[in-house]
């Protein structure tokens, strides 16, 4: 496994030939704004990702982040229902050249 840092809002963690979008996310207080703070982070990640040709594979717990992940072209791939915890949603990105 090799991590490597974009800054201290987006890492992408290379597990296998797919990038998962380990951490991602903005302020709570500049969330749902209409700034596009969280969708500037995740093309600039994708952007690395379609440049080495390989998909983008992030989970979110939170339902309401599943249409954003969709504006960037994901598909939910799996719904995790975990023991004593919440929902988690797979979506998966193949590259754009």
């Amino acid at each position: 496994m090799i991590i490597r840092p974009a800054d201290r809002k987006a890492d992408a963690i290379r597990i296998g030939a797919v990038p998962q979008l380990a951490q991602i996310g903005t302020d709570p207080a500049a969330q749902g704004q209409g700034g596009e703070a969280g969708s500037a982070l995740l093309r600039a990640r994708l952007e690395t990702c379609d440049a080495e040709g390989v998909a983008a594979c992030p989970a979110s717990s939170k339902e309401s982040d599943v249409p954003c992940y969709g504006k960037h072209g994901f598909q939910v791939t799996r719904e995790i229902h975990l023991p004593d915890g919440p929902t988690v949603w797979a979506v998966l990105r193949g590259p754009v050249s």
